[in-house]
């Protein structure tokens, strides 16, 4: 899986970043992963909704499936997310597609 174009300086920004390819999660930078409290070996077998909260994961999930048939949809939005040892975090994500990945920004 080629993620040469997101590897490097996004390694160390101090915004969480990650992508998105297929509903699963296939890179995220050192933020986001201290965010979520998960290794990127357990990221990367994560799904879109596995760190959203219970009662986000249909909206978010209906959002993703929409953004990827090509349909308008905001590019940011609300929504809690569940670190790894079960306490939430608010935050706000900023979407865009390149191909067939999804970037986002938390």
């Amino acid at each position: 899986m080629e993620l040469a174009p997101y590897e490097g300086w996004l390694d160390d920004a101090p915004v969480a970043f990650g992508v998105l390819r297929g509903g699963r999660f296939v890179w995220g930078n050192r933020a986001l992963l201290e965010l979520l409290d998960v290794s990127l070996e357990t990221f990367v077998t994560m799904r879109l909704v596995d760190p959203i909260a219970p009662e986000d994961r249909a909206r978010v999930a209906e959002r993703h499936a929409r953004r990827v048939a090509n349909a308008l949809v905001p590019d940011s939005y609300r929504f809690s997310v569940l670190r790894a040892d079960g306490s939430r975090r608010d935050a706000e994500i900023f979407v865009s597609r390149r191909g067939e990945d999804v970037l986002f920004q938390l």
